[in-house]
């Protein structure tokens, strides 16, 4: 690395005038490797770092520039029949550096990798991965050989850590103190295990004893979820709906709790979407639209029919483009009517449609859909009929969640799957069955 020289107090430019030395602003010096003699050098740089080979004091006659790359003393010579010694002024960073990244005789860490220079020759000097490597592949193949069944041998009376089996007894230091210490017999026979407290049978079995659930009086873990035998729990440590028996026989069903009031088994129905007899509107569905209603099964029931009811009738019905069905919570069709474009004809009909195969519902939600295509579509009793502004069948329910929503659009029959997440509200609150 190129020092640097001057900028000092001392390091300035002068001249001799009679008895007098003056400061020399702007005079121009050459630098030497000798008091006396010696060469010329011309390898410098400005404090900025470019190339120059003398040397132009500066206003006020300072002086200051690199030398060549490693030169640490140079001599300056103004011109008056005598030169000067001038020293790096930066060795003491040199020295700091070497302080912080040097290592130490008494040893250390080095960040980076060592190259050595050669092979090595005294038995203490440090080898490179190369002499090593050549060592151990020429090394003595017996003496190779022996080592290798030397440590086979040993390795052979060794104790696994990850388990083995002893073939002679192991002595313990002492009894244990944790829970997981092997035990010594003094510290067993202390406990009774030696023969005073030990038990002489189970339940009449003497020996070696293999018991059963039979043996102790409970019940096989096959017996979970059984005929005769005790319930299991699910994920969430509950006992599912499929293990409760079906109480309604004995007791009040759901929709009777609330004293005398209708539910859907008083006219004929499994479920719905809420009492028919606050239905005071109808609404004709925008063509190609799923609509879906969200209904709420208390048991699990099995679902043979959609029943629907018509104010006005549908007229230029397009046929196969009209049908009713039964959706998940998750948006998977589990029933379809047959094509309805001739019963939503009829004006003022409570429509009872046959799914094509019935389906054994669980306890849970479902959604209630139709699609309907034609130049009129049918009017399908609702409850409220407030426009796409006002939603108040959706009240404080959430996208994913609603009892009155479309979920898709542009239809022509009802498709296998439907994202109920991206269902928009709707503000028809149409009234569906289910029998």
């Amino acid at each position: 690395m190129r020092h640097l020289f001057g900028l000092s107090a001392a390091d300035l430019a002068m001249e001799k005038v009679g008895d007098e030395v003056r400061l020399r602003a702007g005079a121009v010096g050459t630098v030497w490797d000798a008091l006396v003699g010696g060469t010329q050098i011309t390898d410098l740089t400005d404090v900025a770092g470019n190339p120059i080979t003398q040397i132009t004091a500066d206003t006020d006659a300072a002086v200051g520039f690199h030398g060549p790359e490693g030169v640490s003393t140079v001599y300056m010579d103004f011109g008056y029949s005598r030169r000067f010694l001038m020293m790096a002024v930066d060795l003491g960073e040199q020295i700091d550096d070497l302080r912080l990244n040097k290592l130490d005789l008494t040893g250390g860490q080095m960040l980076g990798v060592l190259k050595l220079s050669g092979s090595p020759v005294d038995p203490a000097d440090a080898s490179s991965k190369s002499y090593v490597d050549s060592r151990v592949s020429s090394g003595d193949t017996a003496t190779l050989t022996s080592a290798k069944a030397y440590t086979d041998a040993q390795a052979a009376l060794k104790v696994s850590k990850a388990g083995d089996s002893m073939t002679g007894p192991l002595t313990l230091p002492g009894n244990p103190t944790s829970p997981l210490h092997a035990a010594t017999k003094q510290y067993v026979d202390s406990l009774g295990g030696g023969g005073g407290g030990a038990v002489a049978s189970v339940n009449g079995q003497t020996g070696v004893v293999n018991l059963t659930a039979a043996n102790v009086g409970a019940l096989a873990t096959t017996a979970r979820g059984a005929a005769n035998g005790v319930a299991s729990l699910d994920a969430g440590t509950k006992v599912p709906t499929t293990q409760i028996p079906d109480l309604t026989a004995t007791y009040l069903a759901f929709e009777d709790q609330w004293g005398n009031q209708w539910g859907p088994a008083d006219q004929g129905l499994k479920a719905w979407s809420y009492d028919p007899s606050v239905a005071g509107f109808s609404s004709a569905p925008v063509g190609g639209s799923v609509y879906l209603i969200r209904v709420k099964l208390r048991k699990a029931i099995t679902i043979s029919k959609i029943v629907m009811m018509t104010v006005a009738a549908g007229s230029g019905l397009t046929a196969n483009q009209n049908y009713a069905g039964l959706y998940t919570a998750s948006g998977t069709r589990v029933g379809v009517t047959a094509n309805q474009a001739s019963a939503w004809t009829t004006a003022n009909n409570t429509l009872s449609m046959n799914l094509t195969s019935s389906y054994s519902a669980a306890a849970g939600d479902y959604y209630v859909a139709f699609v309907s295509n034609g130049s009129a579509r049918p009017g399908f009793v609702c409850a409220t009929t407030l426009g796409a502004t006002r939603t108040p069948g959706n009240a404080n329910l959430s996208s994913g969640g609603y009892r009155y929503c479309i979920g898709a659009t542009g239809q022509t029959s009802l498709p296998s799957s439907l994202s109920i997440a991206s269902a928009t509200p709707d503000a028809n609150a149409y009234w569906v069955g289910l029998a």
